[in-house]
């Protein structure tokens, strides 16, 4: 005999999900932004952890029970966070000492960014023990400049990354990771990164994105 129908349950979804935790709450506390988004809710939405802390606001013009991607996008864009956020951290690096590391790459480091796109390009200065280190461009103040190094890769990979949470060798293994150019002059950098780790961590969460 001929199989019956199967049925299939519906999987609930997890922002619609997520609204109705935070309508519950918005009536509590109306000014409150309300929770955060998981890495796995951010990633499912195409939008980096870095920028996912404040995607469900309750406003009064903006109830939370209408909140779309759409919406989030309009709260916060995603490649705007990006660019704030890796772009701002990366202008404090440049008056460290580990900031004159640039210097052994030997050239510019692009930072090429996928969900959300985005880019961020390291200029070393002309000369070593020079401050600033390396000047940070990001977004269409890049200009023409070709890169001696171009890493790939998407947004919350490089938040994780910077907060030494991703092993580059096994990115780069499992393709999480592009590099395009002189890798091995990079990889040379990775025991002095440390304290670049530790910097990110406290400028994370003073953001707030921790």
């Amino acid at each position: 005999s001929a199989p019956g129908p199967r049925h299939h349950t519906r999987r609930p979804d997890p922002l619609r999900r997520h609204a109705a935790t935070a309508r519950r709450a918005a009536r509590a506390q109306p000014e409150r932004t309300i929770n955060q988004l998981t890495r796995r809710r951010a990633r499912r939405y195409s939008l980096p952890s870095a920028a996912a802390h404040k995607v469900l606001t309750y406003r009064p013009d903006n109830p939370v029970d209408r909140v779309t991607i759409r919406a989030i996008e309009d709260i916060r864009p995603a490649a705007e966070a990006l660019h704030e956020i890796l772009g701002g951290f990366f202008k404090t690096i440049t008056m460290t000492p580990e900031g004159q590391l640039i210097h052994r790459v030997g050239g510019s480091i692009l930072f090429e960014f996928h969900r959300p796109s985005g880019r961020i390009l390291w200029v070393p200065s002309p000369e070593p023990d020079t401050w600033p280190a390396f000047e940070v461009r990001v977004g269409d103040d890049i200009g023409p400049v070709t890169p001696l190094l171009t890493f790939i890769q998407d947004g919350d990979l490089a938040h994780r990354f910077w907060l030494g949470e991703v092993d580059l060798a096994e990115a780069l293994a499992r393709q999480q990771l592009r590099a395009i150019g002189p890798l091995s002059r990079a990889m040379k950098l990775l025991p002095h990164l440390d304290p670049v780790y530790d910097r990110y961590r406290a400028y994370a969460a003073e953001q707030g994105v921790a």
